[in-house]
């Protein structure tokens, strides 16, 4: 990373101080930290997971690269960057086209189970492409 962001991101869930700081900076500064910030968002009850949404969805199509990889990661992350990130962005859905179709024809049990295949078709279907 250019700067130091360790020193700007929360310390805890509730350090929402902190993440007002991070986002205040911008997004092309901090793009370098976006893997950290969307670490909050695995549990979107955490307090700084709802200051850090609003930025992200803002992000749209260039958290893209950020996003795909952690779409074969723990599967209520992955329903939490669908419900609260990509479903918000226009942008970001159809950047996250091929891998939102993906969970939506081809799903695992555990995708089904924790929603993902039917937040991915919704998804696809406010696209209209579902």
């Amino acid at each position: 990373m250019t700067e130091d962001f360790a020193l700007l991101l929360p310390r805890d869930k509730h350090d929402t101080e902190s993440a007002a700081a991070l986002t205040a900076l911008g997004l092309e500064r901090v793009l370098p930290a976006i893997p950290e910030i969307l670490k909050w968002m695995q549990d979107l009850n955490w307090p700084v997971a709802m200051v850090f949404q609003l930025f992200l969805v803002d992000a749209g199509a260039s958290l893209a690269v950020f996003v795909k990889p952690l779409l074969s990661e723990d599967n209520v992350w992955k329903y939490n960057l669908l419900v609260s990130i990509v479903s918000r962005s226009p942008a970001l859905a159809a950047a996250l086209q091929t891998e939102l179709m993906h969970l939506a024809s081809t799903p695992t049990l555990e995708e089904q189970v924790e929603g993902v295949t039917d937040e991915a078709r919704t998804i696809l279907s406010n696209m209209g492409r579902g």
